[in-house]
C-alpha cells in the first residue's frame, strides 16, 4: 500500500496543506529540500536538484565500497608498477648484452 505524504505551512496563522509537485513530492520551505514516498513505502530526502539524499546505511555501505575499490586500483597500480620495473630492466640488460657491455 503506498504511503501518503502530509505536509503543513503555517500561513496567516493558520496551517494549510502544501501541494505535492508532479512527481508527489513535497518541499520544504525551511529546509530547502524535497520530501517523497518511494514505492517502498520509504520516506525519502531529495536535493532541489532531485537527487535523493543517502540514509546513514546507504552512505556507509557507499563509502565502504568506495574504500575497497580504491584498495583494488592500487593494488592493480602496484602491480602494474612492479611489471614496468621489471620489464624494463630486462629491456636494460638485453641491451647491454646486444651492445656487448
Amino acid at each position: 500500500m503506498r504511503q501518503e505524504l502530509h505536509l503543513y505551512r503555517l500561513r496567516e496563522g493558520s496551517y494549510r496543506e502544501a501541494l505535492p509537485d508532479e512527481r508527489g513530492r513535497l518541499r520544504s520551505e525551511t529546509l530547502g529540500v524535497w520530501f517523497g514516498v518511494e514505492d517502498a513505502g520509504w520516506l525519502r530526502v531529495y536535493t532541489p536538484e532531485g537527487e535523493v539524499l543517502l540514509t546513514h546505511e546507504e552512505a556507509e555501505k557507499a563509502r565502504a565500497e568506495a574504500e575497497a575499490r580504491a584498495r583494488r586500483e592500487a593494488d592493480a597500480r602496484a602491480a602494474a608498477e612492479r611489471r614496468l620495473a621489471e620489464l624494463e630492466e630486462r629491456l636494460r640488460r638485453l641491451s647491454e648484452a646486444a651492445h656487448g657491455e
